[in-house]
C-alpha cells in the first residue's frame, strides 16, 4: 500500500474508474448498470489500496494541533541540528570520527526532510526527533570539545573511546529509525528509538556536566 494526498488520490481513482467505465461501455457494450458497478468497484478498490496522507494541519502532537507553519519550524530546527553535526565534523578533520559525524548530519537531514513529504509521521516519532537527536548533538559537542584537549590521561582517553562507541551506535540507530520511518514500520521504529533513548540517557551525566 502507498499513500497520496487527497487531491492526487481522488484524481487517480476517479480517472481510472472513468477509464474502466468507458472501456466497458464502448468496448464490451454491456448493460449500463454493469459498467457503473464495475467503475464503482474500481473506485472503492483503489481507495483501499491507496491510503490518504494526512495534511500537516491534521497532525496531532502532544495533544495539540501542529500547523504547517509549526511543522516547518520543527523541520528548520532539525536541519539546523544537521548542519551543526557537519560543523562539528570540520573541527576534527583528521579524526576517524569526522566522517561518522558527517554521516549523522546526512541522516538527520533526511529524517527532517521526510516530514515535509509525509507530515503525519511526525506525530508518530516526535519524542525521538524532539529529544534524542538533540541529546545526540550534545554528545557530539562533548566529544569534539574534549577530544581536542591536550594532556589527557589514560582514564580520559578511555572515556573518549567509550563516547566514540556511543556515537557509532547513535548513527546506526538514526539510520535504522529513518528506514523504519520510510517503511511505516513504527513498531520496529519504537524499538530502535527506545534503545537509543536509553543509550543516550545513560550518557546524560557527562554530557550535561562536562565531567569525565
Amino acid at each position: 500500500m502507498f499513500a497520496l494526498r487527497w487531491l492526487p488520490r481522488e484524481l487517480l481513482s476517479g480517472g481510472l474508474s472513468l477509464g474502466v467505465y468507458l472501456g466497458m461501455e464502448w468496448g464490451l457494450t454491456l448493460v449500463w448498470w454493469v459498467d457503473v458497478t464495475a467503475a464503482l468497484l474500481t473506485y472503492g478498490a483503489l481507495h483501499l489500496v491507496i491510503a490518504r496522507k494526512k495534511e500537516a494541519d491534521e497532525i496531532q502532537a502532544r495533544g495539540l494541533s501542529l500547523t504547517q507553519a509549526e511543522l516547518h519550524a520543527k523541520v528548520n530546527n532539525g536541519l539546523d541540528m544537521a548542519r551543526q553535526f557537519a560543523a562539528l565534523a570540520k573541527t576534527i578533520p583528521q579524526s576517524p570520527m569526522a566522517p561518522v559525524l558527517q554521516d549523522i548530519s546526512q541522516v538527520v537531514e533526511q529524517i527532517f526532510n521526510h516530514f515535509l513529504d509525509d507530515p503525519s509521521d511526525y506525530r508518530k516519532v516526535f519524542a525521538f526527533v524532539d529529544n534524542d537527536i538533540s541529546l545526540g548533538l550534545k554528545l557530539a559537542e562533548f566529544y569534539t570539545k574534549y577530544s581536542q584537549t591536550p594532556g589527557l590521561g589514560s582514564e580520559e582517553q578511555q572515556m573518549l573511546q567509550d563516547k566514540e562507541k556511543v556515537i557509532h551506535k547513535f548513527l546506526e540507530g538514526c539510520q535504522q529509525c529513518y528506514r523504519k520511518c520510510l517503511e511505516d514500520d513504527f513498531q520496529e521504529f519504537d524499538l530502535h528509538a527506545d534503545y537509543l533513548h536509553k543509550l543516550l540517557d545513560s550518557e546524560s551525566f557527562t554530557i550535561t556536566t562536562g565531567k569525565y
